[in-house]
């Protein structure tokens, strides 16, 4: 299947290395379009994929722009940022933003959806996690740059880690009931 990034390779560089697939815009003129958009939902669809599509050239940018696609029961660990903070807005679709205490305790949750609430920003040392409540989510998320693959600015609780894998599966499905 062609797509508007497969036809436009001189305009779209795919990182191999990340967690999730990801696609950076090589262009000076970068610009995302309804068809792009239509494209990355199409390659991701199937096997319900997380992609990223990067409006800065490289993880070396000091800033980060990225649209990205999530999809309802894609699970993400809660986690923080020692240096960094995010900001998301909700394009299409409904994403779940809890942020919790040092040890567990939900203390702020909201639903960003695009419309009503479709903007915000968490700081540095918050532990968050976002969570697709529809059946996918576009939404763009800015932070500070510099990403360092061998040691990213990404921290775990000791909370989740010390969870079995049995545990985890309650505590999802329990956070998608209270929305």
């Amino acid at each position: 299947m062609k797509n508007i990034i497969s036809r436009n390779k001189k305009y779209f560089l795919e990182d191999k290395k990340g967690k999730t697939r990801a696609f950076f815009i090589k262009s000076k003129k970068r610009k995302i379009d309804k068809i792009m958009i239509k494209d990355m939902i199409k390659l991701t669809k199937k096997d319900r994929s997380t992609i990223r599509l990067c409006l800065h050239q490289s993880i070396n940018d000091l800033h980060h722009s990225m649209l990205i696609i999530d999809y309802k029961n894609n699970y993400t660990k809660p986690h923080f940022h020692l240096k960094t903070s995010e900001t998301h807005q909700t394009l299409i679709g409904k994403l779940a933003v809890i942020i919790f205490s040092k040890t567990g305790k939900i203390i702020k949750k909201y639903v960003l959806d695009g419309k009503n609430n479709f903007l915000d920003r968490l700081e540095a040392r918050e532990c968050h996690l976002l969570l697709p409540l529809s059946n996918f989510v576009i939404y763009h998320e800015t932070n500070n740059g510099k990403f360092n693959r061998n040691k990213p600015d990404m921290y775990f609780p000791n909370w989740f880690e010390k969870m079995t894998e049995e545990r985890k599966k309650i505590f999802f499905k329990k956070l998608y009931k209270t929305f």
